[in-house]
């Protein structure tokens, strides 16, 4: 879109070989520059995520040859970090973040890439476990972006982890409140909100406020009714409050919508067929779910009891095998 919109001006061209840029040439050139709020850019080249780790390291690989032409180029710097993360070396990374963030003037010149440094560490170190570190960036990034959505979210996230209730759902709740800021660098607030409303969810769910969570998973069904994961997640808390025709309603809405995308629904529908001595009923789900999930251990073991409390000889010795050869592939 960018060369088609400067097409005789020869001035105006791309630069780098990685994340190539078209602004500097601009700029030299004296055009100047306005964001244009309502314009949403969608950069599908790593959408395939068979193709994520294979474009990283080729980018690493031209990154490193390219990187000595532009020296303390903060862009670069943050693109090398950027294949590290994404190739789950999160140790590598984080130390370039914090290159990034040690380049001379890098949060005049870059503040968009700069303040994006923080969340990517304090994430670096969530992936690798390290929650105390994790929440320490987080602190160090709030005290750089006060009301950064996504540092609150990760910080509820790792208090989580760490057990610590209330200060996670004070995080996630600024994390829910925090405003929409303009940024060169891609924040999804729609994203962050579900994350903040679901982990308030596993919030309620840890305490037993089976009501709670299933007011949470709801605000999220409202604006996400494509998250396949929602209806089980609903039809759990729902079990859980006692209310069976209810949770029976939102696990068949699972695999009516979602077909073989969420195995507890199949789970959850012929435990409670069993139970009220449904027994073919049971059956035909579990081996509904088992056409998606033919290794699940607790459909497998359940289809086999009920086969043997039917006298059904030849499936129960079917399913058997089944689960004989499962435990020799363990």
């Amino acid at each position: 879109m960018q060369i088609r919109m400067f097409p005789n001006d020869p001035r105006v061209r791309f630069e780098k070989k990685i994340h190539e840029q078209v602004s500097p040439a601009l700029a030299r050139a004296g055009y100047t520059f306005m964001y244009l709020n309502d314009t949403e850019i969608v950069h599908t080249g790593y959408a395939h995520e068979g193709l994520k780790h294979e474009k990283a390291l080729r980018n690493r690989t031209i990154l490193e040859d390219d990187m000595k032409n532009y020296p303390g180029d903060i862009n670069y710097v943050a693109a090398y970090a950027d294949t590290f993360f994404i190739t789950n070396e999160w140790e590598r990374g984080i130390e370039v973040y914090k290159e990034v963030m040690a380049i001379p003037g890098a949060r005049e010149k870059q503040p968009d890439l700069y303040n994006r440094c923080p969340v990517l560490i304090a994430l670096g170190y969530q992936q690798l476990k390290r929650f105390p570190s994790a929440l320490q960036w987080v602190e160090n990034g709030l005290s750089i972006c006060p009301g950064r959505a996504d540092l609150f979210l990760i910080g509820g996230e790792v208090s989580f982890e760490m057990r610590e209730f209330a200060k996670a759902r004070g995080m996630l709740d600024q994390a829910l409140a925090a405003p929409e800021e303009l940024s060169s660098v891609p924040i999804d607030y729609q994203a962050i909100r579900a994350k903040a409303a679901i982990m308030q969810a596993r919030i309620c769910r840890e305490e037993k406020d089976f009501a709670g969570a299933e007011k949470w998973y709801q605000k999220v069904m409202e604006t996400h009714s494509y998250f396949f994961d929602m209806p089980a997640n609903i039809g759990e808390v729902v079990l859980a409050q006692g209310r069976f025709l209810d949770a029976m309603r939102f696990f068949s809405d699972s695999v009516i919508r979602f077909p073989g995308a969420d195995v507890r629904a199949y789970r959850h529908l012929g435990r409670i067929s069993a139970s009220v001595g449904k027994i073919d009923e049971a059956i035909d789900m579990y081996s509904k779910g088992l056409s998606f999930f033919p290794a699940d251990r607790a459909m497998l073991e359940a289809i086999r009891d009920l086969y043997r409390m039917r006298d059904d000889t030849e499936k129960y010795l079917e399913i058997s095998q089944r689960l004989s050869e499962l435990n020799q592939t363990v």
